[in-house]
Order: structure tokens, then C-alpha cells, then sequence
């Protein structure tokens, strides 16, 4: 035969439920804590970073009005090639500094969203302004070493068949350089 449970025994499994029961809720309101705190803390944290890109984004603007009156003198008085030359180059340069702290700015808005939000579009449009700023600064460092190989080259003709070896140098470590950048370009496309 089996023992009936007596009143004391069943009092101390509903006393062990209790304590079950209030060991859990605090670990459930530890763990609602912790959520809480880190999503302030990457508020605080993403709310930075859009401060920190605003300056950023003040002081290029001061940057290509400095460069709009660089590039004002340059057609106004004789200057050699290379000085105009790198003035555009600066210039287009600080164009696409704007452009990235645009998407820069874009995505750290979207992650304040998904912050508050767990919509799987909400992640989606993260992930693929990701993409489009990942693909947009390989671009533009594509344009960089093209525009860079162009000089190369444009010296190297200059030499003839006789161009120095650290020049030569330069321009093998460029194209590795492109070719290395258009892989990355590629699997981002895929």
C-alpha cells in the first residue's frame, strides 16, 4: 500500500512551488532588466554615433566649401595639372564622404527601429541598406584605385619601356588591389 502525503508534506511541495515560482519571476524580471538596459544603452549608443556623424557631416560640409574655393582659384590663376588634378580629386572625394555618411545615417536610424521593433522587413531593409553601403564604398574605392592606375599608367608611358621598378611596383600592387576589390564586389552582387 501506498502512503497518503500528509498535510506537512504536501504544505512543503506548494512551499517549493512558491519558491520555484519567485525564483523564476525574478530571473524573468533580471532578464526584462537586462533587455531594458541594453537597449538604452544601444539608444545611447546609436544616438552618439548619429551625433558623432552630424559633425562629421558639418565639418565635410566645411571641407567642400574649402574645396569649392580651392577649386574657384585653381580656374582663376595658373596652377600646374597635378594641383588641379588633385583639387577635383578632393572634391569628388568629399562628394562621396557625403554619400556614405548619408547611407551611414540612414542605417543608424533604421537600427534605432529595430531597436524597438522586431518586424522581419524592419531587419530586411537593415540588411539590404547594408548591402547598399557595403557595395556603394567598394564602388567608390573601385573608382579610386581605376583613377590611380590611370596616373600610374599615364607615368609609366612617359618612361617608355623603361619604367623605374618601384613605379612598376605600383602599378602590379593597384591591379592585385582591383582585382582583389571586384571579387568582393561580385559576392556582394550574388
Amino acid at each position: 500500500m501506498s502512503e497518503q502525503p500528509t498535510i506537512q508534506d504536501l504544505l512543503d511541495v506548494y512551499r517549493q512551488a512558491i519558491l520555484i515560482e519567485f525564483e523564476r519571476k525574478t530571473i524573468e524580471e533580471q532578464r526584462l532588466q537586462a533587455e531594458r538596459k541594453a537597449e538604452e544603452h544601444a539608444r545611447r549608443r546609436a544616438a552618439a554615433v548619429e551625433e558623432l556623424l552630424s559633425h562629421v557631416g558639418r565639418l565635410t560640409q566645411a571641407v567642400e566649401q574649402s574645396n569649392d574655393l580651392m577649386f574657384r582659384l585653381a580656374t582663376q590663376y595658373p596652377i600646374s595639372d597635378a594641383v588641379q588634378e588633385l583639387a577635383s580629386e578632393v572634391r569628388q572625394g568629399t562628394r562621396q564622404t557625403n554619400d556614405i555618411l548619408e547611407l551611414l545615417l540612414e542605417i543608424n536610424r533604421l537600427a534605432l527601429v529595430h531597436l524597438t521593433s522586431k518586424d522581419k522587413a524592419q531587419k530586411e531593409q537593415i540588411f539590404n541598406l547594408l548591402k547598399r553601403s557595403d557595395k556603394i564604398t567598394l564602388h567608390k574605392r573601385l573608382e579610386i584605385y581605376h583613377s590611380n592606375l590611370n596616373l600610374l599608367l599615364e607615368r609609366e608611358a612617359k618612361f617608355g619601356g623603361n619604367a623605374p621598378l618601384d613605379l612598376q611596383n605600383q602599378i602590379r600592387d593597384i591591379r592585385e588591389k582591383i582585382k582583389e576589390l571586384e571579387l568582393q564586389f561580385e559576392e556582394l552582387e550574388e
